[in-house]
């Protein structure tokens, strides 16, 4: 399966989506990369967003700490710097809920910049690094309650989403949820205008080429299937740019 040239089905397609890479995937955490880090961060945190999609979590995070009466073990794939485990945590203590929380990198330089962040928080996050994107490393059949992922997909080609859909399937004996961005011109436009207005200058161009990167909801649906159905994984819209790929499960192991 090519990487972008079957995306190309509505017209505007042809000169919306970008096969070019984003300087945070080229750079890595340098000068330019942490900061490209911390503008993203601003803008989660003004947006709200990273804590509407925790929030959507707590209701499977508390499904499972009520029944299984152990720490709640979830991964987050793609983790940066930590920021999503980070809030998760956080919910966690204000719930009282005892949780054990792992994050992956597949980039070895971004994993040890995701270690010293977690460190510098005073965070207990398991950082692990797997340059196989399909979590071969790290992830054994049903070990973790829940499997996340943050503006994650995008950076994939087709068939690196769909092993990795399948991988994180495998890996949940619980719920899988990944969050990003649906591809739009609206999308484009929203985001550019956003960030220009926020002063996100380091990260607009980046922001702005995830989206012309991303999936549609009905691409999102395809790749799902052809990852093998995924246990009812389902395509839903997130308000005003998003969508989640998610499989809810009622088994708690």
């Amino acid at each position: 399966m090519d990487s972008y040239e079957w995306r190309r089905r509505r017209w505007y397609d042809r000169w919306l989506v970008s096969s070019e890479q984003e300087e945070l995937e080229t750079s890595g955490p340098s000068v330019k990369g942490r900061r490209i880090i911390e503008e993203l961060n601003q803008v989660y945190e003004r947006t709200g967003i990273l804590r509407r999609f925790v929030r959507i979590l707590g209701e499977d995070i508390e499904r499972v700490s009520r029944y299984a009466q152990r720490p709640v073990k979830i991964l987050d794939i793609g983790m940066r710097d930590g920021n999503l485990l980070n809030l998760i945590g956080e919910y966690g203590s204000r719930k009282g809920i005892e949780m054990e929380l792992h994050g992956v990198e597949f980039r070895e330089d971004l994993a040890v910049f995701a270690n010293k962040c977690c460190n510098a928080r005073g965070d207990k996050i398991n950082v692990h690094h797997d340059p196989s994107r399909h979590l071969e490393g790290i992830a054994a059949p049903a070990s973790f309650d829940i499997v996340c992922s943050t503006f994650m997909l995008h950076h994939l080609t087709p068939n690196e989403a769909i092993k990795m859909l399948a991988a994180s399937d495998q890996a949940a004996r619980g719920s899988v949820i990944h969050l990003d961005i649906a591809r739009s011109i609206y999308g484009v436009a929203l985001i550019w205008v956003y960030y220009t207005l926020s002063g996100c200058f380091e990260s607009r161009k980046d922001s702005v080429l995830s989206c012309r990167r991303a999936l549609t909801r009905c691409e999102a649906a395809h790749l799902i299937k052809l990852a093998g159905g995924q246990k009812n994984m389902i395509v839903t819209p997130l308000f005003p740019l998003y969508h989640l790929l998610r499989r809810q499960s009622g088994a708690v192991l």
